[in-house]
């Protein structure tokens, strides 16, 4: 949950930017691209693999490439994530933020998560910008700094950190069943199925 809201964060950020990129290439977007609709495009359609967790896949997976209609050409993963992060100062800020909570939460050991999240919420708070979403961010895990290095806690038996994700799992499922059934006759068949 707590990455969710620096990726959710992330996302206001570049949908604000698109939006003024929009702006800016008005009256200019009917059948040309120049340079403002060309990055609108950009953000619009990359938009999913800005959020990518670096530290949970492979770096062959950003070489692949991928033939961009914008820009008439080939170009690896990396290529256009330069190309998205080298046009806007806002976007590769937000962006390596996001991927310093990546690695936080990646690397991360008990004894060192409190140190490297307050140290995040200092660069966050030191970053100055009219789109700077990552600012409540900062100050929910400024509250919730205890509870979030709870997550850290490595399970005994497991070897795994601590989630509650089998228990909201299960919630979901039951959830689900309810919304199928569209409500049943009885509780007892309810708890049957």
């Amino acid at each position: 949950h707590w990455i969710r809201l620096a990726t959710d964060a992330y996302n206001r950020m570049r949908i604000k930017i698109m939006n003024n990129y929009k702006d800016l290439g008005d009256g200019q977007f009917k059948g040309k691209y120049n340079k403002y609709s060309t990055y609108y495009y950009m953000l619009k359609k990359y938009a999913k693999i800005l959020i990518i967790n670096r530290y949970s896949r492979s770096e062959a997976f950003f070489e692949n490439k991928h033939y961009v209609y914008y820009l008439d050409k080939e170009l690896t993963l990396n290529e256009i994530i330069e190309y998205i992060l080298n046009r806007d100062k806002d976007m590769e800020t937000g962006y390596f933020l996001l991927q310093d909570l990546y690695k936080i939460a990646k690397q991360s050991k008990i004894k060192t998560a409190r140190k490297d999240l307050k140290e995040w919420i200092e660069k966050v708070n030191e970053y100055n910008s009219t789109v700077n979403y990552f600012k409540s961010v900062a100050a929910t895990y400024k509250v919730w700094l205890n509870e979030i290095v709870n997550s850290f806690i490595i399970n005994p038996k497991t070897n795994k950190r601590m989630s509650n994700g089998f228990i909201e799992g299960k919630n979901n499922y039951i959830k689900v069943i309810k919304r199928i059934g569209f409500g049943f006759k009885d509780f007892e068949t309810f708890r049957a199925k």
